[in-house]
């Protein structure tokens, strides 16, 4: 791209023009910060998001931040999917809110949907519904944002229901995430993981522990030995969820482990592991 598409009438814009363009587009931006871990150095998967980006209406940058791939399949964060729904010519209002408590055990996320010439649609979800689903509970934002997970839940099934031909038959991110699959992990995240046996979740404690041992450090050199010891742990690297935790807490403080990637240093973990039988 040699040029920044810019008119006197519109905002600063990038959006490539051609195929060619687009290419130098998505190399451009794999190798950016802004670019999500999981697409950097990926110029092809950042050209396939901005591909279904087009199709649901969502500008370049907004569709490489807002659909991910999760278990081979992609999907948009629910605040997308709600924003393709808003921008369909036949959407005409919605609205979500939440009855009952957690300590009632009756806590239920609603969702109503209305669309053009079509009578309102109203979805809701509920601890019951979760509890049947083995959601409530399960460690990461279902313990920690039970009503949000409820309330996306709901709304991803009544946009899905009444904004289809928007969606292009794409589920929400949240949704998909929690789907229990015997192939491979979820790949948008800063990693893969080899796959290993179902073993019971690490304690809450332990976690606990290595999150706050990782949070303590305050050297570069002391987070990368803090890191390689506890991901050398078995029962952590056995555990995916914790595994996910503990390398984002890690991610979270932006340092590089010896110019290896995550993904790079989890595949030498396991490397390490086989040879060592």
């Amino acid at each position: 791209m040699n040029e920044l598409t810019t008119t006197s009438n519109k905002p600063f814009s990038m959006a490539p023009r051609n195929l060619s363009e687009a290419m130098e587009f998505a190399k451009m931006i794999s190798q950016s910060n802004f670019c999500p871990s999981s697409m950097q150095g990926k110029p092809a998967d950042i050209l396939m998001a901005l591909q279904m980006g087009a199709e649901i209406g969502l500008n370049p940058m907004q569709a490489i931040q807002n659909i991910c791939v999760i278990n081979g399949k992609p999907a948009l964060w629910g605040d997308a999917l709600l924003a393709v729904a808003i921008n369909s010519p036949n959407y005409v209002s919605h609205e979500e809110w939440v009855e009952g408590s957690i300590e009632e055990k009756n806590l239920t996320a609603f969702c109503k949907v209305i669309r053009k010439n079509s009578p309102e649609h109203i979805s809701k979800f509920s601890m019951d519904d979760a509890k049947t689903a083995q959601l409530w509970g399960k460690r990461g934002p279902w313990s920690q944002y039970p009503s949000r997970m409820l309330q996306m839940r709901a709304r991803a099934f009544a946009l899905r229901d009444k904004f289809g031909d928007a969606l292009r038959g794409m589920q929400s991110a949240e949704e998909v995430r929690d789907y229990q699959v015997d192939t491979k992990p979820h790949v948008n995240l800063p990693y893969q993981v080899q796959e290993v046996q179902p073993v019971e979740p690490l304690d809450q404690e332990v976690l606990k522990q290595h999150l706050e041992d990782i949070q303590a450090c305050d050297s570069e050199e002391n987070l990368k030995a803090t890191f390689v010891a506890i991901t050398k742990e078995k029962a952590v690297r056995a555990d995916r969820e914790a595994l996910e935790m503990i390398i984002a807490a890690k991610d979270a403080k932006k340092v590089e482990l010896d110019n290896k990637s995550t993904n790079e240093f989890i595949e030498a973990l396991d490397s390490e592991e086989s040879d060592n039988g």
